[in-house]
């Protein structure tokens, strides 16, 4: 935008700021200033959306174990390369190595108890039939054994009851084995490793992550109303806080429906996935983003620092004819270059007061 004039504040535009109470402009100034006389120019603005992001893995596992216990052994350390099934690490399996013989050991007594208890009844039942073919047999003898077969097979039942809850202990013994391993659940990278071998860690608590594959997606929160101008396959730009220079590109590939709150502030979590090479970026970095909701063509622009506010209201300084006179504006689209449009109250034609603090 064209500068006509610049200078120190006349006294006149000085007299007229103090007499403006309660204004932001007002009250910004202290110390050496100076201002700029300046006409509205027409011109083109584009509405810009600024945030900041961080880089992250889009598919991640957090691992830890099933049980609580003492590690003994760690495989794996940040930045190393897992297959599926491969094994992380491993607790001190003695407490459940020891749960596990025992359950063994009453597995085979339930299993032999069995055995024998149908050995007797089989005898039983032999027994039985040679009392029942015997021609000195009388009726007390054939009721007797019959009880003696009813109670075999009584005991039968009660050991196969025996030898099925010691099946389950086995298996479940077996179960708190395998708990004191992690393996990888797919390919991928080892992203986060907390253990120390001799440590003691608690059950179903994260101590390893695995990013599974090699996406990364950028995240951002932003405000309630900046969501509200957000959509799904937006394009931004991105700017990598170590290469500002680079014009990069991410598209919007999700919006949270619920917020977040962030000290006290709701927030909308938004993910961006790049559309530029992945190797570009690493999990943890910070990026600036930057979206373009619109351009305005031909509009009338001057600097925001221009601009004052009483309450909701916006104004300027109007110069007219040496003087200077509070002028209200209606306003339109700022962009991050610090102007602003202004869809009525001023023209071209007209040269108003931009403030420039000089501390």
């Amino acid at each position: 935008m064209e500068k006509i004039k610049k200078f120190i504040l006349p006294v006149a535009v000085f007299l007229l700021l103090a007499a403006i109470g309660g204004t932001s402009f007002a009250n910004s100034q202290n110390g050496k200033s100076a201002v700029e006389f300046v006409s509205p120019q027409k011109g083109d603005i584009v509405d810009q959306l600024r945030f900041s992001g961080k880089v992250q893995p889009k598919n991640m596992f957090d691992l830890g174990f099933e049980r609580s216990g003492k590690v003994s052994k760690v495989y794996v350390k940040v930045g190393d390369k897992v297959q599926k099934g491969q094994l992380l690490s491993e607790l001190n399996p003695e407490e459940a190595n020891i749960s596990y013989s025992q359950a063994i050991s009453d597995q085979e007594v339930s299993q032999a108890q069995l055995e024998q208890a149908k050995n007797d009844m089989n005898a039983q039942k032999a027994k039985l039939k040679s009392v029942e073919k015997s021609s000195t047999a009388n009726k007390y003898d054939e009721k007797y054994q019959q009880e003696i077969k009813n109670q075999s097979e009584d005991n039968i039942k009660a050991k196969e009851a025996l030898l099925k809850k010691a099946n389950e202990t086995v298996q479940n013994s077996s179960v708190q084995m395998r708990k004191t391993k992690l393996y990888a659940p797919a390919d991928g990278i080892i992203t986060k490793q907390a253990l120390e071998q001799g440590e003691v860690v608690s059950a179903y608590v994260p101590v390893i992550s695995l990013m599974w594959d090699s996406t990364l997606e950028i995240q951002a929160y932003v405000s309630e109303i900046e969501v509200s101008k957000i959509s799904l396959g937006d394009k931004v730009q991105v700017k990598i806080e170590t290469n500002q220079t680079e014009n990069l590109e991410a598209t919007v590939s999700i919006i949270d429906p619920a917020e977040t709150n962030l000290s006290g502030v709701s927030s909308y979590k938004v993910a961006f996935i790049p559309t530029f090479p992945v190797e570009k970026i690493k999990s943890g970095m910070a990026v600036d983003l930057i979206l373009n909701l619109g351009e305005k063509k031909d509009a009338l622009i001057i600097p925001s620092k221009s601009v004052f506010k009483e309450g909701e209201k916006s104004f300027v300084l109007l110069m007219v004819e040496n003087s200077q006179i509070k002028k209200e504006i209606q306003l339109g689209v700022a962009d991050q270059n610090g102007s602003v449009e202004v869809l009525s109250g001023i023209g071209t034609q007209d040269e108003i007061v931009s403030f420039n603090s000089t501390k």
